[in-house]
């Protein structure tokens, strides 16, 4: 689905880690996670971001308008 990324490799004694997200831009980290979450039944897929967005949310006085969302925020859904 995305040649270019570099592959997850799923270790079960690792489950708890996952890639950090350097800003909402950060697509080889939120597609790593994305990997992470689908190939883990145990994982939810809010779990891909979750992390992120609460720790923005904390950082923007729990402004939700001030929080960028990976994969939604700088995204032109027009064309």
């Amino acid at each position: 689905m995305f040649p270019l990324s570099q592959r997850f490799e799923f270790r079960p004694e690792a489950a708890h880690d996952m890639a950090p997200i350097a800003s909402s831009d950060d697509r080889d980290a939120c597609i790593s996670r994305l990997r992470r979450i689908m190939e883990d039944p145990t994982q939810l897929l809010s779990n891909c971001v979750a992390d992120y967005v609460v720790e923005a949310l904390r950082a923007n006085g729990n402004d939700p308008r001030a929080v960028q969302v990976p994969g939604f925020s700088n995204v032109d859904y027009t064309g």
